[in-house]
């Protein structure tokens, strides 16, 4: 029996992740700021665990130990300012689902992503999803740093994209720092410490303000450092697509796991076969039926990510209409640049670490 199909009447969700407990200093949403100033290591360790429940702090290379930390929440956006002396070495267990804009202004960062270090000197910008590090380990030096939520940041993408962001985004950990959005970052900052004292005055609108900024510095930040979503990006025209190339992505999406031709998706968005190509050609920058395989490809990978062990790769394949296992490795891997079984074991080996 042939699947049967979905026409979509409202827009396809800015993101298709299972959901993810929000970290405590995220799931506080009031505006307030929090200063923690010390040379006790136990200190730190009981202010600090408030925030992030279960935290592990070490000092730095050696015994002395010594952190300044300024933290601003406003909302969907948290704000440090920090400095130590010593260095200082943090693991949380309790992982924020947030993406992390760190500059450096002096010093260095090394970060544990999925059993692999990377580090940065400053002058340099870090960008990573906090929800891949395991241990954050800072020298001495001076950080502004910026934790925005995924779900502010996919529903941006996702926005942009005209689809949703179904991976989460994987930002170049070796990238080179872009001026824009260090300035941007540390101007979120100097801004947040401003509108958390003004909260409550009259005529204060710190929500608004940091609104706008934030969204110039996620605009930067999803333009110039590169992530697994920037070649779609690239591909797409500036401006929004018309109402019949919406009609056929939420046409897609709903029906992706279905068999489904291109005479399908040219019905369901109301022009003819032609008109619906070249659409996609001027406004996504590919065919209509590459569009569908990339959103299977996705949806693969997705699954594979989530699957349990038991779960064959040739199960996920053939749910995805991927019918010659050859052919489904050759895509995955220029699509993702790894096979099935690599991303399967990636996410079994985080986590075993995790």
């Amino acid at each position: 029996m042939p699947a049967r199909l979905t026409r979509s009447s409202s827009p396809v969700p800015s993101s298709s992740f299972p959901d993810r407990p929000a970290s405590a200093i995220l799931r506080d949403r009031s505006i307030h700021s929090v200063k923690i100033a010390t040379d006790s290591l136990e200190e730190a360790r009981i202010l600090l665990d408030r925030s992030y429940p279960g935290i592990t702090v070490r000092p730095g290379a050696g015994e002395d130990f010594h952190i300044a930390l300024e933290t601003d929440f406003l909302d969907s956006v948290v704000t440090h300012q920090l400095a130590t002396r010593t260095g200082v070495n943090f693991c949380v267990p309790e992982r924020s689902d947030a993406y992390m804009l760190a500059a450096l202004d002096d010093g260095r960062l090394d970060i544990e992503v999925g059993r692999r270090w990377h580090a940065r000197l400053a002058p340099a910008l870090v960008v990573v999803d906090a929800t891949r590090v395991s241990t954050w380990r800072w020298h001495p030096g001076s950080y502004e740093i910026v934790l925005v939520t995924a779900e502010c940041l996919h529903a941006r993408l996702a926005q942009w994209l005209e689809r949703p962001v179904v991976q989460r985004i994987r930002f170049d950990l070796e990238a080179p720092a872009d001026q824009r959005v260090i300035r941007l970052t540390r101007e979120i900052v100097r801004v947040a410490r401003l509108l958390t004292a003004l909260d409550g005055e009259p005529g204060g609108s710190p929500r608004e303000v940091l609104k706008h900024l934030l969204d110039a510095a996620m605009c930067a930040l999803l333009q110039v450092v590169p992530h697994n979503y920037s070649s779609y990006l690239a591909r797409r025209r500036s401006g929004p697509s018309p109402k019949h190339i919406r009609r056929a992505i939420d046409f897609i999406h709903a029906n992706a796991q279905a068999s489904i031709t291109i005479v399908d998706i040219a019905n369901a968005s109301h022009v003819s076969v032609r008109g619906l190509q070249a659409g996609f050609a001027k406004f996504q920058g590919l065919t209509p039926m590459a569009y569908l395989r990339q959103v299977r490809l996705e949806g693969a990978l997705a699954d594979l990510r989530a699957a349990a062990p038991a779960q064959t790769i040739a199960e996920v394949a053939r749910r995805w209409r991927f019918c010659h296992a050859g052919q489904f490795a050759l895509d995955f891997r220029k699509a993702f640049g790894m096979s099935p079984s690599e991303a399967r074991s990636q996410v079994h080996a985080s986590a075993a670490a995790g």
